[in-house]
This record gives C-alpha cells, structure tokens and sequence, in this order.
C-alpha cells in the first residue's frame, strides 16, 4: 500500500437513524461515476480480518490506480474487522474511501491507525422541536402528531408518520 487511505468515514448512531442508508447514498455515488467499490454487512455474513484483507486486495486489482470505495455497514457485528482496520490503515492505498456505520461513537481501538484519524459523524434523533416544524410545514393532522409522540423518539416514527401523510394527501384522502 502507499501512505494510507484517503478518507476513513464513520457514522455512528443508534439503531434506525439512516446510518445505512447514508451509505447506500454513497454506494450509489460510486455506481454513478463508475467507482469501484466493495460493500461489507457483518449482519447478513461474517465478516473478520481476513476478508476485509481479501475484500480489499480483489477491490485494488480491480481498480487498479482508480479511486475506490471501501462500505462496512454494522461494524458493531465485526469488531475484530474494526480492529483488524485500525491496526492496518497505514497499509492501504491513498486512493481508498472507507465508510463505516456502527451503533457506537470512534472507539480507542482507532488510536493504534498508524496516525489516521477517522472522520466521526455522529447521527442523532431530531428534537421535538424540529420534528414540530417538519409536521408543521407537511400539514401533519394532530390524530397523526398525537400517536407519533407516543414513539418516545424513535427516529423511523417521524419519517413514517411523514411519509403516510404525504402519500394521503397525494391520493385525497
């Protein structure tokens, strides 16, 4: 490998904040400008070190000297994987993007990445503020806001009561 990756993106948040679907935008991306890429879910295979060494190594054949883009989603199933990735940044190409989605914020086993800092965006619920203004500005009936504050902030809530409400409002009902 060169002096390491170009970019190593975290999201972390709690369960069905849109984590995986910030990735899968990005996956999206690369299929768009054709960038190679490789997408990893410890929650439907197993995923350790070795097959993100393996992972890895098909994706740089692959790309050659093009830019790639390395997706670990529920890395909190791989932990062994993190740190296998931790540990052995430094060794992989500067032309690599790696983006990774886990429950939990960086941990410390992100200090030993030969100096490679990654980047933390963290996710969180919206406050029920901005939630009012959201059902405020897509005519949210109050029946409809009443149940919704009954999810005790569960993140998909909000993005369900909206999205049924547009969908009645496009159909008349």
């Amino acid at each position: 490998g060169l002096d390491g990756p170009s970019a190593v993106i975290r999201l972390s948040g709690p369960i069905g904040i849109g984590k995986s679907a910030l990735l899968f935008r990005a996956l999206a991306e690369c299929v768009r400008q054709k960038i190679p890429y490789r997408y990893l879910d410890p929650s439907a295979r197993p995923v350790d070190g070795e097959s993100v060494r393996t992972t890895f190594r098909e994706l740089s054949a692959e790309a050659g000297a093009r830019r790639r883009a390395l997706f670990i989603d529920d890395i909190h199933f791989a932990r062994e994987a993190e740190r296998w990735l931790a540990t052995h940044l430094h060794e992989l190409s500067e032309t690599t993007t790696i983006f990774i989605a886990d429950r939990a914020a960086i941990s410390l086993t992100w200090l030993g990445g030969g100096g490679i800092a990654p980047f933390e965006l963290p996710l969180a619920p919206l406050g029920d503020a901005q939630v009012t203004e959201l059902f405020d500005a897509s005519a949210v009936s109050s029946e409809t806001r009443e149940m919704a504050s009954l999810a005790a902030g569960n993140p998909r809530v909000p993005r369900r009561t909206l999205t049924s409400s547009l969908r009645a409002a496009r159909s008349g009902d």
